[in-house]
């Protein structure tokens, strides 16, 4: 069980992410009082040694917990739009992270499903000295007790990017020493409105997103499913496939009620399952030299599946034009299985594993007669619980923001490995 109870009033500096039309990315950084001028739409014109005054009439909100203005956000921050998203069509968030100042990303399957993310000169390995959140809520599978699993929110639904470090991060926790990311889904839309988005890439890759919703009256929901595969660009001996096969389903409803509409009732339910032909097993120095895209039939039955659901429903109550309150109550459940090869001929990964199986494939494709190659592969078996409720008071006070907030959580993880030879 975790309780957390922060008081945060501070201000200091913001990072604006903005994309050029040669779709470079251009970084800004200043003091509080020229944030307005930064944060509205940035027009350039390449050759001109000035960009035009932008309109500050619609500055960008960072909707961590409550739409407020990227503004009084305390230490640094970037805002990835949703235009950026939609302009890049974007399925693997470390190509987007890339070009975020100050975070740094380690690829491990080259299609962005379990990125390693670090931050601030932190370890990235499985994301752990983050905090990784989805709307506001904890996403991480047990965030306090094994932040380390292999969970990342899908990409391609998120409508915003919001990048949190320094003071602000503190909030938000429990990982600060590197930072905050949070991931703002698809948003019940003002009007009616379907989208269907259909793509086809190398590698068989092949994406469907498909989004309906609206708002009638005081009522609101959005219903939107989001799926997307490749056979793989690794190459196993008997051709088999090396891709993975994902697919998200994302429910919300809302009302709005009140003599001015000021309270709100928002409900969030979502569901995944993800498998994926990945493996541990590496390759040897000389292969990796000669065919880096070679899979060992060691690792033919190697393979990654997961399923997770979740609910929240939140109520933000509109006390004034200064002051909101919000609480959320959130529940996460996810189960993953890595079935992969864990020794060959009684060595480990590692420590003589990998040239057992390059010596045991180079002897077949010679068509020599070889002993057995013997495998063993562990079910790395978890299960993830993570619930609790946390509320928040904002109240604007001239030109400081004060949050006060409060988080009830608790998180497990259940282990059940066995091993098949």
């Amino acid at each position: 069980m975790q309780i957390t109870l922060i008081l945060i009033c501070t201000c200091d500096s913001i990072h604006l992410l903005t994309f050029h039309e040669d779709k470079k990315p251009v970084m800004f950084r200043s003091k509080l009082t020229y944030l307005a001028a930064l944060i509205a739409p940035f027009t350039y014109a390449q050759g001109q040694s000035e960009a035009q005054v932008p309109d500050t009439s619609n500055i960008e909100q960072i909707t961590i917990l409550g739409a407020q203005s990227v503004a009084k956000k305390p230490g640094s921050a970037t805002y990835i739009s949703s235009e950026t998203l939609t302009n890049y069509a974007i399925t693997d968030i470390t190509r987007v992270l890339a070009a975020s100042p100050g975070v740094y990303v380690t690829e491990e399957d080259g299609y962005g499903l379990r990125p390693n993310i670090g931050m601030r000169g932190n370890s990235a390995d499985r994301s752990e000295k983050i905090t990784v959140m989805e709307d506001g809520v904890l996403a991480a599978p047990a965030p306090y007790a094994s932040p380390a699993a292999y969970y990342f929110p899908t990409i391609g639904r998120m409508s915003s990017i919001e990048i949190l470090k320094g003071a602000s991060s503190v909030l938000y926790g429990p990982r600060t020493s590197g930072g905050v990311i949070n991931l703002t889904s698809t948003p019940i839309p003002e009007t009616s409105l379907t989208k269907i988005d259909i793509a086809a890439g190398s590698d068989a890759f092949r994406k469907a997103h498909v989004m309906t919703g609206g708002y009638g009256g005081n009522l609101g929901g959005v219903a939107e499913v989001y799926h997307y595969a490749a056979d793989g660009f690794k190459d196993l001996p008997n051709g088999q496939d090396t891709g993975f096969e994902k697919t998200d389903v994302m429910l919300k409803g809302a009302y709005e009620f009140g003599h001015q509409h000021d309270h709100a009732l928002l409900v969030k339910a979502k569901y995944s399952e993800e498998t994926s032909d990945e493996t541990y097993l590496g390759l040897s120095e000389q292969d990796y030299a000669t065919q880096p895209f070679l899979r060992y039939g060691a690792s033919a039955k190697d393979q990654m599946t997961t399923e997770h659901k979740h609910l929240s429903v939140q109520y933000q109550y509109d006390i004034s034009a200064n002051a909101t309150f919000n609480v959320i109550g959130y529940y996460n459940n996810f189960h993953r299985n890595w079935y992969k090869a864990d020794k060959v001929n009684g060595l480990s990964l590692g420590a003589g594993g990998e040239e057992a199986a390059s010596m045991f494939d180079s002897l077949v494709a010679q068509n020599q007669a070889v002993t057995p190659l013997e495998v063993r592969i562990k079910a790395n078996n978890r299960d993830y619980l993570s619930q609790g409720i946390q509320s928040q008071l904002s109240i604007a006070l001239a030109d400081h923001n004060v949050l006060l907030g409060l988080r009830i959580h608790n998180d497990e993880m259940d282990r059940y490995q066995w091993v098949d030879h």
